[in-house]
């Protein structure tokens, strides 16, 4: 795309870029604008709202053109094809656009919407934006009256495609230069003459071309009639093509593809010689992926076209069970939407057994549907299963007037449920290690034994050593827990995570100290760090929107496993010694590369909860009543732990975020120093600033030297903030350190080093 391209906006996304002073705008002054963390984010969403605005405006459009489709209205359908062209003539050009836009149903109940809103619960992706109806709201509120309609739009929007049963939309744009506005055109023009066609069951200018189901396809129909073949030769094309995919043994490189459309791209010659239309609507693989380069496992193919032909592709039952299957969001629901999933999923279960031959195949679908149910259950909240009331093969959630009609669940369902409302129980007794007579009988232990994946008996010699290590008034003993390590390791790497899930939420706080570092003393002689690392990491971040107040003791282990070896062993510490940033040959690099390697794959889920975290800070600092908020120093502790963890792993990620962080505390200036409670906490502030110019100074980079020369220089603008000397002398400290900073900054980008940031 060039870059000098004039970006043409309708009204309300002109005035929104008015307000902002243009794309790289940003506005300043004490305490309102300054570009902090929560401060560039918001900024950053607004500039994006430009650009949500147009996609709204291009789906609602897109609604009109598929109900002028359903009444065969021509001229109206013309009208919404001539503005959906305007809207995606400015798209083209937002930076980092992927050229695609896929719409995408998914069917959960919209928040404060009711169950019914699942019918108009899509998401847009174009980019990196995801819009979905509650991301418009967000919109509408940055926005104020200039969208003030955003969220009723997209709604309307939304309900056209669920009238018109569609399950996923693709737009192909690119560029949108004059040959792909042609093509849209073009495919456009045919999906007009398809639709008519359809409803009327009579033949047009695009014939009906049928799928494996047996079904008029958008997608094939398409295909052949803009690519100019012949009705007859497309039929012959399209059965030779299903002729293959349904003899297609396991393992062949067919089992991927999601029907004949999918698997004509498979082979060049078609490839070369087809012209793949700019829209494609209802084509499965859009439920599932994001590019038509993507590869999907086989089994999850194979269980996406079970779907597929037994609901309808553009069926509504059919998104939904493929979002319930790989969704991520499964911590936050509630029990009304968990009995839901599981209802819709196991309307699945019998297509199965009626749709693949008794033996490997049926048993691999099965797999993929119970697996990967079980692994999104173990994100649901203990509360959540104790609203869930079981008889026989019918959940039902307490008080949910709405569930009236029994929902049915697969026995196998019904079984996870029962055994994760059991794991509740146990975790439950296990707390009560602190009050002293608790027992566990057989099934306690072989509940316990599934969920950890070990021997029922050496389930039964963990609860014993964790009995051990508490006196008959509760307390936690920690020389006891370390009496006992040798004995704990004995049982291999799933004894931290027995340990961790059991006894991290203790009560008292001396208790909680103690097993921290009892804790330190068990991985110092664990020979499985990796594992014990992902079990905090994946801890971290289970439900990225909230905190928790073992998140701290999480990352301060999580640091910890990160060195060869510490001199706090056997020393009550709470929390990373600052010391830790001046280390470098005690880093462990196998564990640094897989903390690394943790942060990559799970980076979405980690920058949610690292913003959840920052604005646990701000929110803390602007409580009228503090009763309400998380404690400070717990909170100053926390981003503190964080700071420190991303500063020793390294890599792109930490880099944006700590650098992020520096430019907003390092302005006295920004917001967070002057909110209810800055001034009274200034001192604590300052040194999390300190925090982070250490962190930064272990990998710098050029432009680092002007943001630490930007601190200095404002040394006697920190030193108004407060008149009390302890706060005095935290400044001084910190202009020693970033004099220090500035020294290693120079030094190290003078030079010809190559560093990881």
């Amino acid at each position: 795309m060039a870059e000098n391209k004039e970006i043409v906006l309708d009204d309300e996304a002109e005035a929104l870029f008015r307000d902002l002073g243009g794309v790289d705008a940003v506005r300043s002054g004490r305490g309102v604008s300054v570009p902090d963390l929560a401060e560039a984010i918001h900024d950053q969403e607004k500039r994006l709202d430009a650009w949500r605005l147009l996609l709204v405006d291009l789906v609602f459009d897109f609604g009109r053109f598929l109900d002028a489709c359903r009444g065969a209205e021509s001229a109206a359908a013309r009208d919404a094809l001539a503005q959906m062209t305007l809207h995606l003539e400015k798209l083209s050009r937002m930076p980092q656009a992927d050229g695609r836009i896929l719409i995408r149903h998914r069917g959960r109940p919209v928040p404060e919407s009711g169950r019914v809103s699942g019918r108009y619960d899509y998401i847009i992706l174009f980019g990196n934006i995801r819009l979905d109806v509650s991301g418009a709201r967000q919109s509408a509120r940055r926005l104020g009256v200039t969208a003030a309609k955003l969220p009723v739009r997209i709604q309307e929007a939304f309900l056209a495609l669920s009238t018109s049963e569609i399950s996923s939309a693709s737009l192909q744009l690119g560029a949108f230069d004059a040959e792909e506005r042609a093509a849209f055109k073009k495919s456009m023009e045919a999906l007009y003459f398809f639709r008519v066609a359809a409803l009327s069951g009579k033949d047009g200018p695009v014939p009906l071309i049928r799928d494996e189901t047996g079904t008029p396809d958008p997608n094939l129909s398409l295909l052949f009639a803009i690519s100019g073949v012949k009705p007859e030769a497309g039929v012959e094309l399209s059965r030779k093509v299903r002729s293959m995919l349904l003899s297609a043994p396991p393992g062949d490189a067919l089992e991927q593809f999601l029907g004949i459309y999918d698997a004509v791209f498979a082979f060049k010659k078609l490839r070369d010689q087809l012209k793949r239309p700019a829209v494609e609507i209802n084509n499965t693989r859009w439920l599932l992926a994001s590019s038509p380069g993507e590869s999907i496992p086989a089994v999850r193919a194979r269980v996406a076209r079970l779907a597929a032909g037994s609901f309808g592709k553009g069926s509504p039952l059919t998104s939904r069970i493929m979002d319930v299957l790989y969704a991520s969001d499964y911590g936050a629901i509630d029990a009304v939407e968990f009995c839901d999933r599981l209802e819709a999923a196991s309307q699945l279960l019998p297509a199965v057994e009626k749709g693949l031959p008794h033996g490997l195949l049926r048993e691999e679908a099965r797999t993929e549907i119970l697996g990967n149910l079980e692994s999104r259950m173990t994100l649901v909240r203990d509360e959540v299963y104790d609203e869930v009331s079981v008889r026989r093969e019918i959940l039902k959630a307490k008080d949910d007037e709405s569930s009236r009609k029994p929902r049915w669940v697969d026995t196998a369902l019904v079984e996870k449920v029962e055994f994760f409302q059991h794991r509740g129980l146990v975790k439950e007794k296990m707390k009560g290690l602190a009050k002293g007579g608790v027992s566990f009988d057989a099934e306690d232990l072989s509940v316990m034994a599934r969920d950890f994946s070990v021997p029922a008996e050496e389930i039964a010699r963990l609860v014993e050593l964790l009995k051990a290590a508490f006196d008959t008034r509760g307390r936690f003993l920690r020389g006891s827990f370390e009496k006992n390590i040798p004995a704990f390791a004995r049982h291999g790497s799933k004894v931290f995570e027995f340990v961790w899930h059991y006894l991290k939420d203790l009560v008292n706080r001396a208790d909680r100290i103690a097993l921290l570092n009892a804790l330190q003393v068990l991985i110092d002689q664990m020979k499985s760090r990796r594992e014990a690392f992902t079990v905090l990491m994946e801890d971290f971040v289970r439900d990225p929107e909230t905190i928790e107040f073992h998140d701290r003791n999480a990352l301060m282990l999580a640091n910890l496993m990160l060195r060869k070896y510490n001199k706090e062993l056997h020393n009550d510490i709470e929390v990373t010694p600052e010391e830790v940033l001046l280390v470098r040959e005690g880093l462990d690099p196998e564990m640094t590369a897989c903390a690394g390697a943790w942060m990559e794959a799970e980076k979405e889920r980690l920058l949610v909860k690292l913003r959840t975290v920052h604005r646990s800070v701000r929110e803390a600092l602007d409580a009228s009543d503090p009763g309400k908020a998380m404690p400070l120093r717990y909170v100053f502790t926390l981003e503190r732990e964080v700071s420190i963890l991303l500063a020793l792993v390294g890599g792109p990620i930490a880099a944006a975020v700590l650098r992020s962080a520096l430019s907003e505390y390092g302005n006295p200036d920004a917001e967070i120093y002057w909110l209810k409670r800055s001034e009274a906490n200034v001192t604590s502030i300052i040194g999390i600033l300190q925090v982070l110019v250490r962190a930064v100074c272990r990998s710098p980079e050029g432009t680092d030297l002007d943001s630490l020369r930007n601190i200095e220089r404002r040394e006697n603008r920190y030193l108004t903030l407060n008149k009390e000397q302890r706060h005095a002398d935290a400044v001084r400290r910190l202009m020693q350190w970033v004099d220090r900073a500035c020294e290693t900054v120079g030094e190290s980008t003078d030079s010809s080093v190559e560093f990881r940031f």
